[in-house]
């Protein structure tokens, strides 16, 4: 090469091989992974297992009657919800079982509307383990609710209960 302008034309094909050294060098690379910031991979998180609820349910509310329930498929199917009550110088104990209910299970809770024609309350039930559960009825309203000899229309306050499997 005669290299117009330039001195001693053997430097240019020298120049190249530098230039061409430098680029290969800076597509080099790691074939480890790293983290995003540097370090080392952040390990995964297990996922945790899901508790099953599945089973009869029986306890008492806090005045002492029934409360029950049945779970298929982590989805409350059933609930029986007894109430105790003064009517007339007497008292009675009154107890309603919902069946056909479809209430799923979230995050260890469930909710719903405790209806029938004589009866109207919300339950609400929280799992502390898979053996142990609590929760609480709303104000109880009924419309003629039968009582022994009596009929009931009012409202009553609401309770808790607890149940086990």
């Amino acid at each position: 090469m005669s290299g117009r302008g330039w001195k001693g034309g053997a430097a240019w094909p020298a120049l190249l091989a530098v230039a061409v050294a430098g680029v290969i060098a800076g597509c080099g690379g790691s074939s480890s992974p790293s983290s995003p910031s540097g370090g080392t991979p952040a390990t995964p998180t297990p996922t945790p297992t899901p508790i099953v609820y599945d089973g009869s349910w029986s306890g008492q509310t806090g005045e002492g009657a029934d409360a029950r329930f049945t779970v298929a498929n982590n989805v409350v199917t059933a609930f029986t919800l007894g109430q105790m009550f003064q009517a007339g110088g007497f008292s009675c104990t009154v107890t309603t079982t919902l069946t056909s209910l479809s209430v799923p299970i979230a995050s260890g809770r469930f909710s719903f509307p405790f209806r029938t024609s004589e009866l109207n309350t919300n339950v609400t039930g929280t799992f502390g383990s898979a053996t142990q559960a609590s929760g609480t009825y709303d104000q109880v309203n009924m419309t003629n609710l039968r009582c022994g000899p009596a009929t009931i229309n009012g409202f009553k306050a609401g309770g808790t209960f607890n149940a086990a499997k």
